[in-house]
């Protein structure tokens, strides 16, 4: 499995994005930076699923594992997601 991008949505409160490919398929984690203190810094699989608890170990494991060849900038936004998926566990 490799990370293909990590990005930004152009607005300050747009979600930070990172794609990923694996063997038969890819997924994408999207991470919300909105003002809503419920939504704030939720980590979400595929732009459905919120990942907490159990689930959130195991992503986490699994990207973590991830090919990282990112650019500075994009690998900075993978650090802060995988640091939000940290903390919802």
């Amino acid at each position: 499995m490799r990370i293909i991008d990590c990005y930004s949505e152009t607005s300050d409160i747009g979600p930070d994005i990172a794609i990923f490919e694996t063997e038969n398929s890819g997924f994408t984690l999207l991470m919300s930076r909105s003002g809503d203190p419920y939504d704030h810094m939720k980590v979400y699989f595929d732009d459905e699923e919120i990942l907490e608890g159990q689930r959130a170990k195991e992503i986490l494991e699994l990207v973590s594992s991830a090919k990282n060849e990112l650019d500075e900038e994009a690998s900075a936004i993978f650090i802060g997601i995988r640091n939000a998926i940290e903390k919802s566990i």
